[in-house]
């Protein structure tokens, strides 16, 4: 198995102190402004976006509650055009005009 931050001394093993690697890599490449905690953050949107399960991204972050996996799940502008696409080839699929009553249609 690789692992993100592989050992220098110890090459094919990890490093003891993730964080410390992390924040190594990011004076490196010159990246300002990001903390490892906001790698939870990206996981759990990216989950969402893929249309994993709020429940399964819940248990992979490692959260007792879907209330704290919710802080971390965050909706993207890609996220939210698929979903108005959605909508409007369901309203056609099923012969509705978004923006209007169903009951408007009926009569």
């Amino acid at each position: 198995m690789k692992y993100v931050f592989e050992s220098r001394r110890k090459p094919g093993s990890h490093i003891e102190e993730p964080k410390k690697a992390f924040n190594s890599a990011l004076r490196d490449a010159g990246v300002e402004n990001f903390r490892f905690h906001d790698l939870r953050h990206t996981a759990g949107t990216r989950l969402a976006e893929m249309g994993v399960d709020a429940f399964t991204i819940k248990d992979i972050l490692g959260h007792a509650s879907i209330q704290t996996t919710m802080i971390y799940v965050h909706a993207t502008d890609d996220g939210k055009q698929r979903a108005v696409s959605a909508l409007e080839r369901y309203g056609k699929n099923h012969g509705h005009k978004l923006g209007t009553n169903e009951n408007e249609q009926a009569e």
